[in-house]
């Protein structure tokens, strides 16, 4: 592992996929607890699908295109 913490822009890389994390599970929790409370039944099984999806969906229109970004752009030297 400490290989890896000493190349250059590892730990912004590590800090910005643990925000990622931190707020896609904070807003998930937070509006997933609001269902729960203002809904019953169906309605809240659909809407908890809804949701799910929804916070699914950056990641899966996004992923093409920061892969071709990627691959398209040099990293910038240190």
């Amino acid at each position: 592992m400490q290989p890896l913490l000493r190349i250059a822009g590892a730990w912004p890389y590590l800090i910005a996929i643990f925000l990622n994390a931190f707020v896609d599970l904070g807003h998930k929790i937070v509006i997933q607890n609001t269902i729960f409370k203002s809904y019953d039944g169906e309605t809240q099984v659909v809407l908890t699908a809804l949701v799910n999806g929804l916070i699914l969906l950056p990641f899966i229109v996004l992923f093409s295109p920061a892969g071709h970004v990627a691959d398209s752009y040099p990293p910038l030297s240190a």
